[in-house]
């Protein structure tokens, strides 16, 4: 049962969630990777959980450019 309220809770959250448009910053510290965006994002992450964190970003910009193009969406591509 607390899966299942977990799930939906989380699916309620990600309906009303903003899309931006604006790419997010991001520096290096210390040894630390920090992420800085919109709606308060502020992370640190390892080099290596960057590295992968990259990876998993452009493999979802390139899907979902896909999803626009074949859509026909009107959003920027």
């Amino acid at each position: 049962m607390e899966d299942i309220l977990t799930y939906i809770s989380v699916g309620l959250f990600m309906m009303d969630q903003q899309v931006y448009d604006k790419p997010s910053d991001v520096d290096a510290d210390s040894g630390d990777v920090i992420v800085k965006g919109p709606d308060a994002v502020d992370v640190r992450l390892t080099p290596k959980a960057a590295e992968e964190t990259s990876d998993r970003l452009l493999e979802a910009s390139l899907k979902a450019r896909g999803q626009l193009y074949f859509e026909d969406d009107t959003r920027d591509q």
